[in-house]
């Protein structure tokens, strides 16, 4: 039998606690995290590994994920690359 490659999936999310959450969830089934906190980071590891999905906070500093997803479809090396963009609205807030 033929293993498989590791699916490997980008999230970007300003929330630390999103991104240990997603890391924890998708790495129990396992997936490759990469966790990055704004768009701008999220742009830059685009061009360095080849990720099989995105999921993108809509709302970061900077880049947000609607600009994110944008630079994903324009980007002739990204043609087909799937892009989730999430919202942690409901994210309960710990002062």
């Amino acid at each position: 039998m033929v293993k498989s490659a590791t699916v490997k999936i980008l999230l970007a999310d300003d929330s630390t606690h999103a991104q240990r959450m997603g890391a924890k969830i998708l790495a129990g089934e396992g997936i490759e995290v990469v966790s990055v906190s704004n768009g701008e980071a999220a742009v830059r590891k685009l061009q360095e590994i080849d990720f099989d999905l995105v999921l993108a906070d809509v709302y970061m500093p900077g880049l947000d994920g609607y600009e994110v997803c944008q630079w994903v479809k324009k980007s002739e090396a990204h043609t087909g690359l799937p892009v989730v963009l999430v919202v942690g609205a409901l994210e309960i807030y710990e002062a």
